[in-house]
């Protein structure tokens, strides 16, 4: 985050403040349905790797990941075709200018392309937390903060404020696969078919 609003800096006056602002709508649905269902998920997941029962704890990361995906992929295209509308109710009346609102609005629309990939990173960091393992995410995320950086610096001169948000979606979406990838790895008799 400290990267982004420093290249944010260097755009337009506004630019850090539709960045923050288009950051905080992309946190709302993460929030209330991502995060919550990998913490009421882990319980379960938990004992279910205590009790060895690969079944069990792939049907509940199937079911998770699979309302999950259906909830956010609608969240996000409601989202995107709504973008410029939910900015100017939300932040419209707190002295922004026409410029800010305006990019905060298309920021705001190439973060929605990640919301669904964030939300399953809540829940596959939980399943590797239900099988004791705290690195595996944790080096997974430390990887994409990288990758953010770096796809940040090359996208924020053409896409502006967008960049930075493209950046952002696009490392979500490599943790999403990697955790996926890696949790196969570890369990190859699980499967996520149709839903990663």
């Amino acid at each position: 985050f400290l990267v982004m609003t420093t290249l944010a800096t260097t755009l337009a006056a506004g630019a850090v403040a539709g960045f923050t602002l288009a950051f905080t709508v992309l946190q709302i649905p993460i929030g209330v349905v991502g995060v919550p269902l990998g913490i009421v998920l882990l319980p379960s997941l938990a004992q279910a790797t205590a009790l060895g029962d690969v079944d069990r704890f792939g049907r509940l990361l199937r079911r998770a990941l699979g309302l999950l995906v259906f909830v956010m992929l609608g969240i996000s295209a409601l989202g995107i075709v709504l973008a410029d509308e939910a900015v100017r109710i939300l932040f419209g009346h707190g002295g922004l200018d026409e410029r800010t609102l305006a990019a905060t609005a298309a920021a705001t629309s190439v973060f929605l392309l990640g919301l669904t990939a964030h939300s399953v990173i809540a829940v596959l960091a939980r399943a590797f937390y239900a099988r004791q393992d705290t690195l595996t995410p944790v080096v997974a995320a430390l990887a994409v903060v990288a990758l953010d950086a770096a796809l940040a610096v090359a996208f924020v001169g053409p896409l502006g404020l967008s960049g930075l948000a493209l950046a952002i979606a696009i490392g979500a979406w490599v943790e999403a696969v990697a955790l996926a990838t890696l949790l196969r790895r570890r369990i190859p008799q699980l499967s996520f078919s149709p839903v990663v």
